[in-house]
C-alpha cells in the first residue's frame, strides 16, 4: 500500500509540481504589479488630497478676510446710526470737529 501511495505521490510532484511553481510564479508577478499600481494611485491621491487642503485653507482666508471687512462695516454702519445729534448750543465747526475725532478714533480702534 505504501508503494502505491509513493508511486501516486511522484507521479502527482512529476506532472503538477512544474505547473505549481509556474503559477506561483505569476502570482507573486501579479501581487508586485498591484502592489506598484496602488501605492501609484494612494500616491495620486494624497496629492490631489494636498491640492484640495490647499484650496480649502485659501478659501478659509478668504472667508476670513471678508467676514473682517463685513464686522469693520457693520461697525462703521453702527457707529454712523448711533451717533446722537449734538447739543443745539455747539456750533457747526464743533460739531464737524467732534464727528471727525470720533470717526478717526473708531478707525483706529479696529
Amino acid at each position: 500500500m505504501n508503494d502505491v501511495i509513493g508511486s501516486v505521490r511522484q507521479v502527482v510532484q512529476d506532472f503538477l509540481a512544474p505547473e505549481l511553481r509556474q503559477h506561483r510564479a505569476e502570482l507573486v508577478a501579479i501581487r508586485t504589479e498591484l502592489t506598484t499600481k496602488i501605492e501609484a494611485a494612494e500616491s495620486r491621491l494624497d496629492s490631489k488630497i494636498n491640492v484640495v487642503d490647499s484650496k480649502i485653507d485659501v478659501l478659509k482666508s478668504e472667508m476670513r478676510s471678508g467676514f473682517s471687512a463685513l464686522v469693520q462695516r457693520s461697525k462703521m454702519q453702527y457707529f454712523v446710526v448711533s451717533y446722537r445729534r449734538p447739543a443745539k448750543s455747539q456750533t457747526y465747526v464743533s460739531v464737524l470737529r467732534d464727528w471727525k475725532r470720533n470717526v478717526v478714533s473708531c478707525l483706529n480702534t479696529q
